[in-house]
């Protein structure tokens, strides 16, 4: 393999021996396209065979704070207490109710669905929750933990 090829290219001559130092560092290098290829290979494969998707995420939200998880939530609730209104009957808004309420203003405003970006602190969570159904009490055990 590269090491015959590296063999091959130093043992030739001397007029072509730059041409040939130059192809081997090309072609045998650390950083070689070759080497690039496996290495990208074997760590997508490693990640998709240890890390599902969907773990992935749960790993990603795990590193956040529980105000990630609370700040549309306190938001609303600021939001009321402003305008001077209450919350009526419960008393706290669950993230899946305020991702219902998200994604209907996205289909009355005539788009497709609600996006928003990983870092939204005021939509991520809340839609997250309205696309999985979660209750109160699978949130509130993900924020206490």
């Amino acid at each position: 393999g590269m090491a015959r090829q590296r063999v091959k290219l130093l043992n030739n001559s001397v007029s072509d021996h730059n041409g040939a130092m130059a192809s081997v560092f090309r072609l045998t290098s650390v950083n070689c396209p070759v080497r690039r290829a496996v290495l990208a290979h074997q760590f997508g494969s490693l990640r998709r065979a240890f890390i599902a998707n969907h773990n992935q995420y749960a790993i990603w939200m795990m590193m956040h704070s529980s105000s990630f998880f609370t700040a549309a939530h306190n938001y609303k609730n600021d939001s009321l207490t402003a305008s001077g209104r209450k919350n009526p009957g419960n008393a706290r808004n669950n993230s899946k109710q305020i991702g219902e309420e998200l994604a209907n203003e996205e289909k009355f405003d005539g788009n497709a669905g609600a996006t928003c970006d990983a870092t939204d602190e005021l939509r991520a969570w809340p839609l997250y929750c309205h696309e999985v159904v979660m209750t109160m009490e699978q949130e509130e055990r993900i924020i206490n933990q």
